[in-house]
């Protein structure tokens, strides 16, 4: 049988190698192809193309986006996993730019305006991928506006890049409001600069309900519609007639694929299967009642008995899934297997990412459901004959024995994330984790069963720390960098009682005069073996143990002594600022505790700085607003660290009255040589400054780079340029040295 051959490309935050390597051969019959459609002169150019470069937007959700966990996801994107397995090809996605041209990408997944991109050399397909209605979206608080009719003389805000204006021109008596995001007209109706939203239905509804924005209302759907097109290269209409064939048989699945980006179905969905499996346990309940009694007319007690004694020694009690003792009999039996048939045999390992924190703030019963959840989630998306056990706390293994494609685990570890990363209903309470798995293979990476257990868990640390909520392979250097892990975790927890920390100070230039009043605490850690360690090697594992609270206070200490030093000295409103880990929030007790030891050495809350993680904002926990607050009511001003590299939501920027964006160095390397990068730093500085926030520019070590900050009217700088972190003393006598005195 003729067959299609295919590289896998690593474009997954997932892969251990951000490069392209040969995983496998993807096969796909000629029988599959014909039935799509595909001609053979089509078949031999899929042959020659077995990696093809696609543009996909990074922000718009759910279309397409680059989500928290460094994954490409979206509607688009979904379509594309199901091409790869039909056609055998493999999609190389990258960030779409604007001016992407056929020398860049060879596809564009989706655009609203295609006939924008004709000049770049990109046709579109004859039909849209999607067509979705536009629908209009008005303040909790507008009441005057009930249909199309109501916008006459309303100020109507719309996509730029869109259909719509050119729609609305046709209503003289309407006025357009431009924006370029959804964010932005969410923030046009928050202030009254807009009396209403026209925008795509299905893009609205999911960025409003991801943001939480509950002041948003939806009037109704008009009669419009917003057109997505998939784009390909002129030069190639072989791909142009396999995609458009590819989706005519891929139709009856395109209900699926929306439905599960469409939240407002999904949670009705969730709701009939809730009130389903309600009815469906209320009956399993019954006839387990039911066989229960009638065990015990037929049976002795003695035998019951003993059946739950083995019951209980071999399953765990919480998930009646097997317990440590059963998996460890399964996997060699399993490896027994895999030596008679030649086949080769895969183990995961599971663990869940933050799960002690969700624990000890929502209480032990909520992680006992949780967990309960978690495994039957994980247990749905394995193969019957695999076996899921449970061998710790939220540590869970997969057996999957007789591989007849290898690609089986990488499959089956995208599912259990996918299906964890779907909110967990607790208690009346959406609940939200992710999970890192670790993946080896018998006999390639070990022949012993104890072995592949262990380098599966060491594989899932290293998905830890590559991001979380990802899957990672086991590799040979792993065994060295476990070690390393665990001597560090060992040596960290004497650390603190050694006195072997130490902070570093390094100055935040205030662009506009030189002066020099603000500076960052940067922990750095003086090993008795290992020299000068810093915050990257040991931050990430204090945070995993737990360690992290007790490493930050000490910061915390330090830094209010020293600070108090300064201000006395050198300038009564020097300001230091404070890196807090977003796992401190998960203790609120321990974080606002901050706060009556500043009031009790008498130090004003101007003193401090504390910067955070945008990751905060976009799904904020109560306890997250409560604290934040308190901390603003106590005039600590809060910043934003590696603002630019993530999804920045300017919306909560404003909400929470965040005090300064902190430009990230990646911004400033690049900002002489790059061009968009410069327009991009200017944006930025712009539009902060219009929210009344302030920027700190970090990683300058120019001055040309300087120059063009000050140019951009950037507020302070941070860099090599100036100082390098140092210790307090030494932070002293460079203040000392300056020829330009201090403001006083």
């Amino acid at each position: 049988m003729q067959s299609l051959a295919a590289y896998a490309l690593e474009d997954s935050p997932n892969s251990s190698n951000a490069s392209l390597k040969k995983i496998t051969q993807k096969k796909v019959s000629s029988e599959q192809l014909a039935e799509i459609g595909i001609t053979e002169k089509e078949r031999n150019w899929l042959l020659a193309h077995p990696v093809i470069k696609v543009g996909v937007h990074t922000a718009y959700m759910p279309i397409e986006f680059f989500s928290e966990a460094n994954r490409f996801r979206g509607i688009t994107v979904d379509y594309m996993q199901k091409l790869e397995s039909i056609l055998g090809v493999n999609f190389q996605k990258a960030d779409y730019e604007t001016n992407s041209t056929t020398d860049i990408v060879d596809m564009i997944s989706a655009s609203t305006n295609p006939k924008l991109l004709t000049k770049n050399g990109f046709v579109s397909l004859n039909e849209p991928l999607l067509t979705l209605p536009y629908a209009i979206y008005t303040h909790n608080k507008t009441n005057n506006i009930k249909s199309w009719e109501d916008l006459n003389g309303k100020r109507v805000a719309v996509f730029r890049k869109g259909s719509m204006p050119e729609i609305l021109a046709k209503f003289p008596n309407i006025k357009i409001v431009l924006v370029d995001i959804a964010e932005d007209a969410f923030i046009a109706l928050q202030e009254g600069t807009a009396d209403a939203y026209v925008g795509n239905e299905l893009v609205v509804d999911y960025v409003s309900h991801i943001q939480g924005l509950n002041y948003i209302k939806k009037i109704g759907n008009t009669s419009n519609t917003a057109n997505i097109y998939m784009l390909v290269r002129g030069d190639w209409p072989e791909l142009k007639s396999i995609l458009q064939k590819s989706f005519i048989y891929l139709e009856p699945e395109k209900k699926e694929i929306l439905n599960k980006w469409n939240l407002q179905n999904n949670q009705k969905t969730k709701q009939l299967l809730q009130i389903a499996l309600g009815a469906l346990l209320l009956v399993i309940a019954f006839i387990l009642f039911k066989s229960y009694r009638l065990k015990q007319a037929i049976k002795a007690q003695n035998k019951l008995s003993q059946e739950r004694i083995w019951h209980q020694a071999n399953f765990d009690f919480l998930t009646n899934l097997p317990n440590r003792m059963i998996f460890q009999n399964r996997l060699q039996e399993e490896i027994k297997k895999a030596n008679r048939n030649k086949l080769p045999l895969g183990l995961l390992y599971l663990d869940l990412d933050n799960f002690k924190q969700i624990n000890d703030q929502l209480g032990h019963a909520a992680g006992d459901e949780l967990i309960k959840q978690v495994a039957h989630r994980v247990s749905t998306c394995v193969r019957s004959i695999d076996t899921t056990a449970r061998i710790g706390g939220d540590e869970f293994t997969v057996i999957m024995g007789e591989l007849t494609d290898i690609n089986a685990m990488e499959n089956a570890s995208h599912k259990i994330l996918n299906r964890i990363e779907e909110p967990f209903h607790i208690n009346n309470q959406k609940i939200y984790i992710t999970a890192s798995i670790g993946i080896t293979v018998y006999p390639n990476d070990s022949q012993k069963p104890e072995d592949l257990l262990m380098f599966s868990d060491q594989a899932m640390y290293e998905a830890k720390r590559l991001g979380k909520n990802r899957y990672q392979f086991f590799t040979s250097s792993m065994q060295e960098s476990s070690i390393n892990r665990h001597t560090i975790t060992n040596d960290l927890r004497t650390a603190i009682a050694n006195d072997e920390f130490v902070v570093f100070y390094q100055p935040i230039i205030d662009l506009n005069n030189d002066s020099i009043t603000k500076a960052e605490a940067l922990i750095r850690w003086r090993h008795p073996t290992k020299g000068l360690i810093g915050p990257l090697e040991f931050i990430s594992i204090a945070e995993d143990t737990g360690m992290i609270g007790q490493l930050s206070d000490w910061v915390f200490e330090q830094t209010l002594r020293d600070v108090t030093r300064l201000r006395r000295t050198y300038h009564p409103d020097f300001q230091i600022r404070i890196n807090v880990s977003p796992r401190q929030f998960m203790n609120e007790t321990n974080l606002l505790s901050w706060l009556s030891r500043i009031k009790e050495r008498g130090i004003p809350g101007e003193a401090i700085t504390v910067e955070i993680t945008e990751g905060l904002l976009l799904q904020p926990t109560d306890s997250v607003k409560h604290i934040l607050s308190q901390f603003i009511t106590a005039n600590i001003e809060i910043s934003i660290d590696d603002f630019g590299t993530g999804y920045s939501a300017l919306g909560y920027l404003k909400k929470f009255n965040v005090d300064y964006v902190k430009l990230d160095r990646s911004f400033v390397q690049h900002v002489e040589s790059d061009k968009d990068n410069m327009v991009l730093c200017e944006a930025i500085i712009d539009m902060a400054h219009k929210l009344r926030i302030k920027v700190v520019a970090e990683g300058i070590e120019t001055q040309a780079q300087e120059l063009l900050l000050k140019q951009f009217k950037c507020d302070y700088g941070q860099g090599y340029l100036f100082a390098k972190p140092t210790t307090i003393i030494e932070f002293e006598e460079f203040l000392s040295s300056l020829s330009l005195p201090l403001i006083h």
